[in-house]
């Protein structure tokens, strides 16, 4: 499974209804639109959301070069601070102040990427390091836009995966009442990771949860490893606990973490 704990598109100038969490929020079409990143930001996965595009593509504003980080003091506003950390994946994300950009050379990026769409979910693209993105898609909206870096966990099914259904009106996650004859349907699976959550997930998860995981925001998530063992492929759903986002603690001496998800989809 790979997971999008972190969308740096919060953290930019991306129009509001794109950025929401709601799908019902629609971000209408009309012409290409940039997002401007608050610096530099490495990613290789963007999050679609609920829309009629069968295509999306991403023109992106790439950065080549190395910038020091202090992520414990202020950054000057002359200076640029990224989220990429380097270590062990056995050892405390604070153990690691100062760090560099991915070693990812210019002609190794591709500027420009198209994104089939099938569902609302997860889409892994080739890494980059962008300042901006522009994004194109030949429908007419899309319900949230999200990138950053994906974390991969290995998993076991929790919880079998399941189609739902339910007799009351829809309401999405801004409040909106959707009504409907016989409700609406929605999917949900359970998934255990165990002693595989490290480092590099700790340090997406810390740096999402006070303004998106706690707030309630849903994952776009990929379910690459488990393709033979789940009736999809994709899926934007909300944990079923953000509010204590707990964890347990390795067996060994090691910075490894377990965790149980049950994931319910989100519209």
């Amino acid at each position: 499974m790979r997971v999008l704990f972190y969308d740096v598109v919060q953290e930019s100038d991306a129009p509001a209804s794109l950025k929401s969490s709601a799908l019902a929020d629609r971000f209408a079409y009309s012409g290409p639109v940039t997002v401007n990143f608050d610096f530099p930001r490495y990613i290789d996965a963007a999050g679609i959301g609920f829309t009629d595009a069968k295509q999306v593509r991403l023109s992106w504003t790439l950065f080549d070069g190395y910038i020091l980080n202090n992520m414990s003091a202020a950054t000057p506003a002359s200076e640029f601070a990224v989220s990429v950390f380097g270590g062990s994946p056995h050892d405390k994300p604070d153990d690691f102040l100062y760090e560099f950009l991915p070693d990812i050379p210019s002609f190794a990026m591709r500027n420009e990427i198209v994104v089939n769409c099938d569902e609302s979910g997860l889409y892994e693209i080739p890494p980059v390091i962008a300042s901006a993105v522009t994004i194109e898609c030949n429908g007419s909206y899309i319900g949230r836009f999200g990138a950053g870096k994906a974390v991969s966990l290995a998993t076991s099914l929790a919880k079998e995966p399941s189609f739902n259904t339910t007799e009351e009106n829809r309401k999405t996650l801004s409040g909106q009442i959707i009504p409907g004859t016989g409700g609406y349907n929605f999917r949900s699976v359970g998934l255990d990771t165990r002693y595989k959550i490290g480092g590099d997930a700790m340090r997406e998860i810390k740096a999402a949860y006070p303004k998106q995981i706690a707030k309630g925001f849903p994952f776009f998530l990929l379910f690459d490893s488990e393709a033979g063992r789940l009736p999809f492929y994709r899926l934007y759903a909300k944990d079923g606990s953000t509010d204590k986002f707990g964890f347990e603690s390795g067996v060994h001496d090691r910075y490894l973490f377990s965790r149980k998800f049950e994931f319910e989809e989100c519209f």
